[in-house]
């Protein structure tokens, strides 16, 4: 008895399909996971910023905290919405456990290899 038409083609597409999927859906993961890199660690890499020397070598307790937000308002559905009040007692914690804002002319400065900020520094950053 011969086999052989249209079922036998579907058959086959079907176990070719159950046979290639996981390996794609690995391959786009992979893909995926390598598009995030790991955060380096703060300071200077040794290479001298344009329009300034050299930078020293600094420990990671030198570097100021960099608190990086994304959007404050009300009523958001979004996890990376902060609350006016939310927002107001992180900046009243941060003052009362004696920490000092940077501007951004600071902060820069401390890029390129100035001086370090005082240790309880903190440079607070909006994206968008």
């Amino acid at each position: 008895m011969n086999r052989s038409g249209p079922g036998r083609v579907l058959l086959g597409l079907l176990a070719l399909t159950l046979v290639c999927v996981p390996f794609y859906g690995a391959w786009r993961w992979n893909d995926f996971r390598g598009a995030v890199t790991a955060q380096e660690e703060p300071g200077p890499r040794g290479a001298a910023p344009a329009g300034g020397p050299p930078p020293e070598r600094r420990s990671a307790n030198t570097a100021p905290v960099v608190l990086a937000y994304h959007d404050i308002g009300r009523d958001s559905r979004s996890r990376f919405t902060v609350t006016p009040e939310a927002f107001d007692a992180q900046l009243a914690a941060l003052a009362s456990a004696g920490y000092r804002t940077l501007d951004s002319e600071e902060f820069i400065a401390y890029l390129r290899g100035g001086p370090a900020p005082s240790p309880r520094s903190v440079f607070l950053t909006f994206d968008d």
